[in-house]
């Protein structure tokens, strides 16, 4: 009879010198880490590569001719990069999960980007406004 091998033993085949305390700078070995878990930190990476993106299209919009510079084919590379995961993190997610993920993230980030990159300022209303979207989301992660 065939004996059927899990994907933790399919790891270890291909990582075995890794099987103990997983790659460099890795504080749990990916193989412990359930397929729902490994989705959240793929949706959360996406949001840093979106974000990444948003700065090379900003910086390609202060352009004179935006759509022909090398600022906008970058970030729209790195756009495009994601699709592939994107179908992976659809498999083990809930749609609402990942907006609501992928949100939060980009909440956060892009505001830290508009202040410390492009010097753009924030009054006490955008402040609260976005303290209230974060709260907003993550209520809406609790119940998706």
């Amino acid at each position: 009879m065939k004996q059927r091998h899990s994907s933790t033993d399919s790891f270890k085949a291909a990582f075995g010198h890794y099987s103990q305390t997983g790659p460099p700078g890795c504080i749990i070995p990916l193989y412990l880490m359930g397929t729902k878990t490994i989705a959240v930190l793929i949706t959360i990476a996406f949001s840093v590569i979106g974000v990444l993106g948003d700065y090379f299209l900003k910086l390609a919009s202060e352009r004179e001719q935006s759509l022909r510079t090398n600022w906008f084919y970058l970030g729209f590379a790195l756009y495009a990069s994601t699709a592939f995961g994107w179908v992976f993190v659809m498999k083990h997610l809930k749609l609402a999960t990942i907006s609501v993920l992928y949100s939060v993230s980009l909440v956060l980030l892009l505001t830290a980007i508009g202040v410390v990159l492009f010097q753009e300022s924030l009054n006490y209303f955008e402040v609260i406004g976005i303290v209230f979207a974060v709260v907003s989301l993550v209520l809406l992660m609790r119940f998706a």
